[in-house]
Formats: structure tokens, C-alpha cells, sequence
């Protein structure tokens, strides 16, 4: 073997740098679920409606009837900060209530006037002339929403225990069900596998991206954890404030 010899005269000194990636971490699932819960909550909110019950009043003391005010508490969404709530038909279950809505920040607006719709089971309520404190953001008519995507609820459980958060997936589309409230057929319908209670209708689904993609509407009542929501969109939105409008 031969071996090459080179004169050298110079002494070459090399600096090392530490390196630093030019990408980021992505955030871990629990991150992502945690910034979307802070962004989506703050359009949440109660409804709360006055109304004059009798009631029979009985005990060693007293017999008779009574007057009793009861609050009756859903849920709802902010969907323009000039003025507009959009919870469900069901919900809303006598337009001749006296209705208040309380934001996040415990803020009240009394509610002037109610929209319903019975076939799609929404209502819309309009609140006094004070600006609502945000506004919720909704999914893209154009963005793929797929079976097995993340999805989380936020509501008002027993009307108790506000800001709850439940997580899950979107278990299946285009549900078709019919529901005990009305004869309408429902055949577009998102299904979920969220751990909910019944009573919790008007409870936002949403995605990790802050986005409404839909409103829990209606529970399967022979499985667990079977649930149904009603789609939503930013086009449906904006189109039904507009109609609101004219």
C-alpha cells in the first residue's frame, strides 16, 4: 500500500455552532384541546327563563296552592356580537317567557325578540341593544370534517355545573333519526360519541381548530353515548344573520 504525503503549512481551525431547528413542536393533543376549550367557551352561555308556577304546597303547617319562581336554564351560542343567540327549538320551550341570557363573564341581556324554527329545531333570540362580549367561530362550508376527527362539547350539565367540557370523535354522518319531540326526520346528522347526559341539547360541537362544526341535538336512547348534532357552518351563519336583517 501506498500512502500519499502532502506538505502542509497551514493549520485549519474549525468553530462548531449548536443548531437550532427552524421548525417548531407541534402542540401535544391535551394543548390543543386545552387553547380550543379557552377559545370556544367564552361564546357559550345560559339561558335562563322566568316563569309563575303553581304548585300544591303540603306539610304538617300548611295546605294550599302557591306561587313559586323557577329558572329554567339551556344553553346557547353567540353567533354575532350584535345581538344574536342560537340554541334549539326544544330549548326555548314557550316564546311568552321573560328570557335572560348570561355570558362566561356573568353578564345579563334580556331577550327581545325569538325566532323559531320547528324543522330544524333552532331558535334564535334577540338580546337588547348592548354588544354580546365575543362571538364564536364556525367551521368552513368547504373543510372536510372526517369520521374520527376530534371533537369536544361545552355546556351547562343539570343546569349546574357550568363551562363542562366533554371530549370524544365524530363518530359517523349523515345519521338519520326521527326525534320524540316532533315527527320531523332528521337524515343529515353527525353522530358522536361525547359523554353527555340528556338535557344537554344547545352544547356546541366543536374541533381542535376553535371551530363550531355543529349543536347536539338529540341522544340515541338505546346505547351509550350515542348522540346526534345537527351540522353547522360559517355560510349557513352568515346567511341566516342576514336573513334576520332585512
Amino acid at each position: 500500500m501506498k500512502v500519499a504525503i502532502f506538505p502542509c503549512n497551514y493549520i485549519f481551525i474549525y468553530t462548531f455552532k449548536s443548531f437550532t431547528p427552524s421548525y417548531q413542536p407541534k402542540e401535544t393533543l391535551q394543548q390543543q384541546l386545552i387553547t380550543s376549550l379557552q377559545n370556544v367557551s367564552p361564546a357559550v352561555v345560559q339561558i335562563m327563563a322566568e316563569d309563575i308556577t303553581m304548585y300544591y304546597q303540603e306539610d304538617k303547617y300548611q295546605n294550599g296552592l302557591d306561587n313559586q319562581n323557577l329558572q329554567k336554564k339551556g344553553n346557547g351560542i353567540i353567533i354575532s356580537t350584535k345581538w344574536y343567540i342560537l340554541t334549539n327549538n326544544h330549548v326555548i320551550d314557550s316564546p311568552d317567557l321573560k328570557y335572560t341570557i348570561v355570558t362566561n363573564d356573568n353578564k345579563y341581556f334580556v331577550v327581545k325578540k325569538i325566532w323559531k324554527d320547528e324543522i330544524l329545531d333552532l331558535a334564535i333570540l334577540l338580546v337588547d341593544d348592548q354588544n354580546l362580549p365575543t362571538q364564536a367561530n364556525f367551521i368552513d362550508i368547504d373543510t372536510p370534517l372526517e369520521i374520527g376527527t376530534f371533537v369536544f362539547a361545552l355546556g351547562n350539565p343539570f343546569s349546574e355545573y357550568p363551562n363542562t367540557a366533554s371530549f370524544g370523535i365524530l363518530s359517523g354522518k349523515w345519521r338519520k333519526i326521527t326525534t320524540s319531540w316532533s315527527t320531523n326526520y332528521y337524515g343529515w346528522l353527525y353522530q358522536t360519541d361525547v359523554a353527555l347526559n340528556p338535557g344537554n341539547s344547545w352544547w356546541p360541537l366543536a374541533n381542535l381548530s376553535w371551530k363550531i362544526v355543529g349543536i347536539i341535538t338529540a341522544i340515541s336512547r338505546w346505547g351509550n353515548n350515542i348522540w346526534f348534532a345537527l351540522p353547522l357552518n360559517k355560510d349557513f351563519i352568515t346567511n341566516l344573520i342576514n336573513n334576520l336583517e332585512k
